[in-house]
């Protein structure tokens, strides 16, 4: 609780800080492309390597999005499995039954569409989002997909449409490749790759990434006189530490 923050509600509107309403916080666009998504990372969380950034995303393993709160109609999650943190992230966003698969089989990934979500009728943002399957159905938003397709050079218009290519030739709404195939994304693909194939890699990068993530901008060496402990913040421009990956 900051009585000293600005807390509002959906329409902006500066309520006040309470026990169960906290600082207002601007969070990442959900329509990032690939060098965007990286470069969040490293400017947030000092993430100066491509996996850590692709492993940190896996967290999108748990959880859901409602229409109510992001304007995403997720309500099953990104996989429909919500409480378990493992590689089945990836699996969804490349093809392939093993690493040694050539690039085209990588390729192939799950049969992904991107659908218009109109929320005119809660008042939350309308949204694009990827999905595939029918009751239920599972979801993947732009950011997801630019781990594995670049989608720069103003593929993702102003509203997170992509409309001048796919993540592959739709089966699901039978337009076959009615648009080219969005390139792959070089810069993340081969974390992806390993990932996919490899949980144990994963839960151990996971691991080094999520801590990075708490520690960032905070003097972890400042110690707890009494509970409970606060931890001073430091500017990210003295970060000096060297995070080695395990």
């Amino acid at each position: 609780e900051d009585l000293n923050s600005v807390c509002v509600d959906n329409n902006g509107n500066d309520n006040g800080c309470s026990e169960d309403r906290g600082p207002h916080r601007e969070l990442p666009s959900p329509d990032l492309d690939t060098k965007e998504l990286l470069a969040y990372f490293q400017a947030e969380f000092d993430y100066q390597e491509a996996w850590e950034t692709v492993a940190i995303m896996g967290a999108h393993s748990l959880g859901t999005l409602s229409r109510e709160n992001s304007g995403f109609n997720g309500i099953n999650g990104w996989l429909g499995n919500t409480r378990d943190l493992n590689n089945a992230y990836y699996d969804g966003l490349m093809g392939g039954a093993s690493d040694l698969d050539d690039f085209e089989t990588l390729m192939e990934s799950a049969d992904w569409e991107q659908v218009y979500v109109n929320n005119e009728d809660i008042g939350t943002p309308n949204r694009w989002e990827y999905e595939r399957g029918v009751d239920p159905h599972f979801v993947m938003l732009n950011t997801d997909i630019a781990l594995v397709r670049d989608l720069s050079e103003g593929l993702i218009g102003d509203e997170g449409e992509v409309s001048e290519c796919q993540v592959r030739c739709g089966r699901r709404n039978g337009n076959g490749c009615a648009l080219p195939r969005c390139p792959h994304a070089e810069e993340t693909w081969e974390a992806v790759k390993t990932y996919k194939f490899d949980n144990e890699e994963f839960l151990a990068d996971f691991e080094v990434s999520f801590k990075k993530m708490l520690t960032t901008g905070a003097e972890t060496d400042a110690g707890c006189a009494s509970l409970p402990c606060t931890v001073p913040t430091i500017s990210r421009r003295n970060l000096k530490k060297n995070y080695l990956r395990k």
